[in-house]
């Protein structure tokens, strides 16, 4: 294995069997915490074909460096991170997934005690440095291994969130065949709504479409179902479950930026001036809706782990939200949890007396475009031509390029791994977005 791919993004990605092997997670656990104080670490994975294995490989490693290992088994990622939250004896947690990514590939994500996040962008090196000096032993693992089953408090605490009488609601949730169906049952039963199911069945296989909601190809069968069955409101998960994407009841998607808005009122109504945070990508509604109701909207890089330390060093941020529906809670450790989201706006329907379709509506969000990749020879050359072809617009260096106008504003954004630019583009009217969107796609081919 390549250890130099730990320190290229937040969470370690890549294809099973080409970039590492079971092997490989053996010495990862071995190498990652023999660098952190702690005796204790839970482990947990999503429903992709490797993620058992590679679990089980990690653990030990775990007990090779003298940890006693926690076996979560199949759970979300928000799960794996409030098991470090509600058990005073984790010291830290880790998820085998690879999100929202393909099925051949698989990865890591890592946390300490109360889900403090790591950063594998100034980790990872530290990490490969000691394995590069520190050969795995052989022999027994000195650490201990253990079972627990997290899902009973973490429905708990994801119902501590609801208010509202839910039993005439149907919901149509979309696990993906990933590990929301490790949750969604129980979470229905708990609230009191009624669950109509797709593909709640773990499969790595992801027979039924990627597990990637936040691409509205994936989205199809649940927009249809709704319709089809007269539900309330409809969910889809990522394949960790750790994001939620929400439609209305007529078959509408709820927007991130949407979502960011209804729960950021509701958070506002119990904490007046309470600081709200978004990304650099979010729609200008989330910004301009908290300053209407006297909060303090704060901005920062996408990345989860930038919301996690940004709300860590200040107090005042009670939640934060970002395009991508990663969702952010003061009151869940600062952690990032879709089904928290989902609880929320569930809430506010209740709240409000209001239908999705009309707290969509409430909310508005100005017109967008989906976030689009473009594969490019040079990105900062690309991002240069992009700056210079906008000589009148007002410009900003900050998580890469942000342009901006009266009438649209764009952000191009370098990928961490691959040399390719991410778009996102806001305008006032449907007709400028055209306009622009043709115009940046131009100048990148």
């Amino acid at each position: 294995m390549d250890f130099s791919l730990l320190s290229k993004s937040y969470d370690f990605r890549g294809v099973f069997g080409r970039d590492f092997s079971a092997e490989d997670y053996v010495a990862l656990g071995y190498g990652f915490w023999s660098l952190v104080p702690g005796l204790r670490f839970s482990v947990g994975y999503d429903a992709r074909l490797s993620s058992e294995e590679l679990a089980e490989a990690f653990r030990t490693g775990l007990r090779l460096a003298g940890k006693d290992a926690v076996d979560l088994g199949l759970v979300s990622s928000d799960m794996l991170q409030y098991s470090t939250v509600c058990y005073d004896d984790l010291d830290g947690g880790f998820m085998i997934t690879a999100s929202h990514n393909p099925k051949e590939y698989n990865g890591l994500k890592s946390c300490l005690k109360n889900a403090e996040p790591v950063n594998l962008k100034e980790w990872g090196p530290k990490i490969a440095e000691f394995l590069g000096s520190h050969p795995v032993p052989s022999g027994i693992p000195s650490g201990s291994e253990s079972q627990r089953d997290v899902s009973n408090a973490w429905i708990e605490h994801v119902a501590s969130f609801a208010k509202g009488d839910f039993s005439n609601m149907k919901i149509v949730a979309d696990a993906g065949n990933g590990a929301a169906g490790a949750f969604i049952t129980k979470l229905a039963d708990r609230l009191g709504f009624e669950l109509v199911g797709l593909y709640l069945e773990p499969d790595g296989n992801f027979p039924n479409h990627h597990p990637s909601p936040i691409e509205s190809k994936n989205v199809a069968d649940l927009l249809e179902a709704v319709k089809k069955t007269g539900a309330d409101l409809g969910v889809a998960f990522d394949g960790d479950a750790d994001r939620a994407v929400a439609c209305d009841e007529i078959g509408t998607i709820v927007p991130a930026s949407a979502m960011m808005c209804a729960i950021a009122e509701r958070i506002l109504s119990e904490k007046p001036g309470a600081s709200i945070l978004y990304n650099t990508v979010s729609s200008d509604s989330v910004r301009e809706l908290v300053s209407e109701l006297w909060g303090k909207p704060l901005r920062t890089m996408v990345g989860h782990v930038y919301f996690k330390e940004m709300m860590k060093d200040d107090p005042s941020i009670e939640f934060g939200g970002e395009h991508s529906s990663h969702y952010y809670f003061r009151k869940n450790a600062n952690a990032d949890s879709g089904i928290i989201a989902f609880v929320h706006l569930l809430s506010v329907m209740r709240e409000k007396g209001l239908k999705a379709s009309e707290l969509r509506k409430k909310y508005f969000t100005y017109p967008s475009i989906e976030e689009t990749n473009f594969r490019v020879d040079d990105v900062w050359k690309s991002i240069e031509k992009i700056e210079t072809s906008y000589p009148g617009a007002e410009t900003e260096r900050f998580d890469g390029l942000t342009v901006r106008t009266p009438e649209f504003w764009l952000n191009v954004r370098p990928s961490s791994n691959e040399p390719l630019l991410r778009l996102n583009l806001e305008a006032k009217n449907e007709d400028v977005l055209a306009r622009e969107f043709e115009r940046v796609k131009n100048l990148l081919s």
